[in-house]
């Protein structure tokens, strides 16, 4: 079914913005001005390239992660060509799901797989949670595979971050029984610490009968905080829905806070060390603010959207200005549209916008830059205007500008 295609060649957008008020600007820098006009680019199309994950390196490029069955690296220059590609392998699934950059300007990449043999030739049964470590140039320094007598996954992007020390933190899910962790049922949610290199320093887990999911990790003020997908009413907690669930450096849990909603999304912090977090329900978006209290300050429900499909939220940030913008996606397959929506601190709403060709469009990330946003596009329509995709699965870099 052809979808209405949104052209993204156009010269300017008009972001429709909130109202004044009587705050002046050195008192409160995110005023949401009125009749702000970006101009947009697409910067570069790559085809038979599917990124799940991209992050800004500490060179000026950028780094990310390719959908497949092998764990697939590429790494970009500020121009988005390609600096080198990495790919790590077994006989069997091998799929990559996070990356950060290291202290020492290394990388961490973060997957699983089922694999027995060739780059993954260990396996403790079914899937097991691998880490790779990487120097500056791709190179493998380490690998480590963590697993028990049952599936051990990880969710996606966000699922492993590194402390002041350099130890990794990781979230995930599991259905293996491990010592010292009672088996709840279903997948349980599954949180633990290695050292810098790899070895295991505590395992968690928590759930209830059903099926649990660890989806997200941010460090906050020398604490983890993991946004839960959790489909028990038993068990850790006594809720269905997504929650965040605050720990120590040792796994203790410090607070947990129920944020509901039906599908997960994604976590972020502000300049005053507030979470922010955005879930949905079928048809709404969820915004939370959460202090380091685990204490909910503000939240806000939005359809504005007006669509009769599903929301799904991909990512989330807060710029230098306090302006918060979720991306995410609409509906399924190859009905699916992608969105934008740009917020004030307050959750006022500043600009939304929806857009799509004739097949699959999916929003992956967006990143802050200098002068605007840089967003990830995965794409197999053909009619999107500057989008030079040569009818396979294609990644795109689309750049929105801010004004002088």
């Amino acid at each position: 079914m052809l979808k209405k295609t949104f052209f993204i060649s156009v010269l300017s957008l008009t972001f429709f913005c909130c109202s004044k008020n009587d705050t002046t600007e050195e008192e409160n820098p995110n005023i949401c001005e009125e009749g702000m006009n970006f101009s947009h680019e697409v910067l570069k199309t790559i085809n038979s390239l599917e990124l799940v994950e991209i992050i800004k390196t500490n060179d000026g490029g950028y780094i990310g992660l390719h959908h497949a069955e092998d764990f697939i690296i590429h790494k970009f220059d500020q121009n988005f060509s390609i600096v080198w590609e990495k790919t790590f392998s077994g006989s069997d699934i091998d799929r990559a799901q996070s990356i950060i950059q290291t202290n020492d300007n290394g990388f961490i990449v973060a997957g699983y797989s089922r694999s027995n043999d060739g780059d993954f030739d260990q396996n403790y049964g079914d899937y097991d949670i691998w880490i790779l470590k990487l120097n500056p140039l791709g190179d493998l320094e380490w690998k480590k595979n963590y697993g028990g007598n049952s599936a051990d996954g990880l969710s996606g992007k966000r699922s492993v971050v590194e402390n002041e020390n350099g130890k990794l933190t990781i979230t995930g899910y599991t259905k293996s029984k491990f010592e010292g962790s009672e088996y709840k049922g279903g997948y349980d949610a599954l949180l633990f610490q290695v050292t810098s290199e790899g070895e295991l320093v505590f395992r968690k887990t928590y759930g209830g009968t059903k099926n649990d999911f660890g989806r997200e990790l941010i460090i906050n003020n020398s604490n983890y905080n993991v946004l839960l997908k959790y489909g028990s009413s038993d068990g850790s907690f006594n809720k269905e829905g997504n929650w965040i669930l605050n720990s120590d450096d040792e796994g203790k849990i410090v607070w947990n806070t129920f944020l509901g909603g039906i599908n997960s999304g994604s976590l972020t912090i502000d300049s005053s060390n507030n979470i922010i977090s955005a879930n949905t329900n079928f048809y709404e978006l969820l915004l939370h603010k959460i202090n380091l209290n685990g204490e909910i300050i503000d939240t806000k429900t939005i359809n504005s959207l007006g669509s009769t499909k599903q929301y799904s939220i991909n990512d989330i940030i807060v710029d230098q200005e306090g302006n918060i913008s979720v991306v995410g996606d609409l509906g399924l397959g190859n009905d699916q549209d992608a969105f934008i929506m740009n917020l004030c601190t307050s959750f006022e709403q500043k600009f939304d916008k929806t857009f799509g060709g004739n097949d699959y469009d999916k929003i992956r990330s967006i990143l802050p830059l200098r002068d605007g946003y840089l967003l990830t596009f995965n794409t197999f329509s053909n009619n999107l205007e500057g989008v030079n995709n040569n009818n396979t699965m294609s990644t795109f870099f689309w750049k929105i500008i801010k004004p002088n």
